[in-house]
């Protein structure tokens, strides 16, 4: 964030303020799960860092092209990575509880550490490859427009992959 004249200390703020708004919502989302589906919380979630990335990726190309100031910049990164703690938090208490209910019980932990495992992997190697994605056009903002579009593209790959398993669509004989 040094190319939006953003403090370091400014942007550690930003990506723990998300980071409490995951802890705090992602019970909700849990519950949530059992109630509507974890194929339909899993999109919310996967929503929510697409929308998230989407617009944390217009505003850094706002900022470096100054387009808006360095404060406005700020504000509004802030709230669009809040998005991530807020809604991005659905996806991964309704992917553990899709993969529990999916699982024989002889298989579940192993199953389930695979996730975990998957989703470690996904923070480890975001970052390492944002950089490959710092784009002509768009630059800076290229890596956060490139995981939105993947998010995008894991979105329909579950909504057309994986069965509708919202509890208010069975009926009393299924």
């Amino acid at each position: 964030c040094r190319g939006v004249h953003i403090p370091d200390m400014a942007v550690a703020v930003i990506f723990s303020l998300s980071a409490l708004f995951w802890t705090f919502s992602a019970p909700y989302w849990a519950r949530q799960s059992d109630l509507k589906g974890r194929r339909r919380l899993m999109q919310v979630g996967l929503f929510g860092f697409l929308l998230s990335m989407f617009l944390c990726g217009v505003v850094v190309l706002a900022g470096v092209k100054g387009l808006i100031a360095p404060l406005v910049t700020f504000v509004l990164f802030t709230l669009a990575r809040s998005l991530f703690g807020l809604f991005g938090s659905a996806g991964n208490p309704a992917a553990q509880a899709f993969v529990a209910a999916h699982t024989d019980p002889a298989d579940r932990t192993n199953a389930l550490a695979t996730l975990a495992s998957a989703f470690g992997l996904g923070t480890v190697l975001g970052p390492a490859l944002a950089p490959f994605f710092i784009l002509p056009l768009v630059g800076l903002a290229g890596p956060m427009l490139v995981f939105a579009l993947i998010a995008a593209v894991t979105m329909a790959a579950i909504s057309h992959g994986l069965p509708d398993d919202d509890p208010r669509q069975t009926t009393a004989g299924g």
